[in-house]
């Protein structure tokens, strides 16, 4: 049980740790105009500005999060089926979060919903034996 947490933990870690790398990659291609990128308003105000390659980076980024962190929840867990599903729901919930504080485009969340559902899938299958 105890390695099932664990694997579970570290698998969050190792999502979110590839969620922050890819989109602050994303970031650097395609940056946010200026201003306080802190202050969820002016964020709110901005959304509409920021490119759509930005937008995609950012599902990409989340989708990669769930799958790398799947896949390492699976291998430390001796592939427990629901080690994956635990990690997708913590990633997706974190990104739900975000996409409350600051709205997004409708058609960001539903393919958010899309690419946690894929990339779960795909976490699974590859760590099959």
């Amino acid at each position: 049980m105890i390695r099932i947490i664990a694997a579970i933990f570290i698998g969050l870690l190792a999502g979110v740790v590839t969620v922050s790398i890819f989109e602050g990659l994303g970031h650097l291609i395609w940056p946010a105009p200026p201003g306080n990128l802190k202050d969820p308003e002016y964020l709110k105000s901005i959304m509409h500005a920021i490119p759509l390659q930005a937008k995609y980076a950012v599902l990409f980024s989340w989708g990669l999060g769930v799958f790398v962190g799947g896949v390492v929840a699976r291998l430390i867990s001796n592939r427990a089926p629901y080690a994956a599903l635990i990690v997708a729901l913590g990633m997706f919930a974190a990104a739900m979060v975000i996409m409350i504080a600051i709205p997004h485009p409708q058609w960001m969340v539903w393919n958010a919903i899309a690419i946690s559902i894929v990339a779960l899938l795909l976490a699974n299958r590859v760590t099959r034996r």
